[in-house]
């Protein structure tokens, strides 16, 4: 399997048939996911690459599955999911814990941060990255590797993932002040190894979501960041924080895009939902701090207004009147999404990150 090119596209389209054979749907929405419904009864499959992890409210079905596999496959079973992809799976009363704290120890070994202070936030309130003040070159290599692991650990951590995404726009040519803000966030992390993402038992399916912008944040080239995170009931399933395309010429533009990349996530996991039987009844609402996006979206005659914005993003107007997703004011100071468009304070990354 590993040692030709086309060796991970023939096991991939033979477990592909196998899995259909046995009367599973491979999900339009996500082509890792297959779904097997038979009245009541449901078994989820999740495919990555030879991993598998099955799911369903039946264990005499989940056990039958396995049975039929093993009679094609030479497969492993490790029992209840644990660890994965280097995410820990703690289960608990009420629910289930998704942490990685065994990653962070390795990476402060590996960077030897393990002795480092604690610091209360991953970038001082009000930084902002550049490359006119990037100080003396720094060594590239060492640069890359850490970033390119805390990349991986934005998977359980979305409280660093505006300062790695900060981070992330210099892998080629860093500065001694980049590498500095990096050593920030493993000394933030040194003090928030135990930070993880709760997944409650009986938890509502609503699916929510917060978006916020910073407009012009990027000090080089003027562009915008937008963030966004979406929720199902109180547990964070998905966030972005990311700079916008090209620049924005006003802050309601800038709100109006980044309501653009929320409503595309909404609509992509609405339609995952349903294929996983967790329909949405009701439009998802999508919380916003900014009235002037509000307006573009919900009244049509505020085109005129806006004829310098790019087309595709009227996206979002298209789906506010199809109920697919409904626009929301939200003030600035209950907006989640903030955390993922600028430095804040520790009071407010606290607060952020404790919702």
């Amino acid at each position: 399997m590993y040692g030709l090119k086309q060796a991970p596209r023939a096991w991939n389209a033979k477990i592909h048939a196998h899995l259909l054979q046995l009367s599973f749907v491979n999900s339009p929405t996500e082509s890792t996911l297959y779904v097997r419904k038979d009245g009541e009864k449901l078994l989820i499959v999740v495919l990555y690459v030879d991993d598998l992890l099955i799911t369903g409210p039946d264990e005499q079905e989940i056990a039958d599955f396995k049975a039929d596999l093993s009679k094609t496959f030479e497969l492993t079973d490790l029992g209840h999911l644990h660890y994965y992809l280097s995410i820990q799976f703690i289960t608990v009363e009420g629910g289930i814990f998704l942490s990685q704290r065994k990653y962070i120890e390795k990476l402060l070994q590996r960077f030897r941060f393990e002795d480092c202070k604690p610091i209360s936030t991953p970038v001082e309130a009000g930084f902002k990255f550049s490359y006119q003040d990037k100080g003396e070159p720094t060594d590239v290599l060492l640069y890359q590797q850490a970033v390119g692991c805390l990349i991986f650990l934005c998977n359980t951590r979305p409280d660093i993932q505006y300062a790695v995404s900060q981070l992330s726009r210099f892998m080629h040519s860093p500065g001694t002040k980049h590498w500095q803000a990096a050593k920030r966030v493993f000394r933030y992390l040194k003090g928030t190894m135990d930070f993880s993402l709760f997944y409650g038992e009986g938890n509502s399916s609503t699916l929510t979501a917060f978006t916020d912008s910073d407009w012009a944040g990027c000090y080089d080239t003027r562009v915008s960041h937008s963030g966004n995170c979406l929720m199902i009931g109180n547990s964070c399933v998905s966030w972005l924080s990311k700079k916008q395309p090209t620049v924005a010429t006003s802050s309601c533009e800038a709100e109006y895009r980044a309501a653009f990349s929320a409503t595309v996530e909404c609509v992509w996991l609405r339609r995952l939902l349903s294929d996983l039987s967790l329909e949405q009844p009701s439009p998802t609402c999508i919380f916003t701090d900014s009235q002037s996006a509000l307006a573009i979206a919900r009244n049509p005659v505020f085109h005129a207004r806006t004829k310098h914005i790019e087309v595709h993003y009227h996206y979002v107007r298209e789906q506010f009147h199809a109920k697919e997703i409904n626009l929301v004011y939200v003030p600035t100071h209950e907006n989640v999404a903030d955390i993922f468009t600028k430095a804040l304070s520790r009071e407010k990354i606290e607060y952020f990150t404790s919702n």
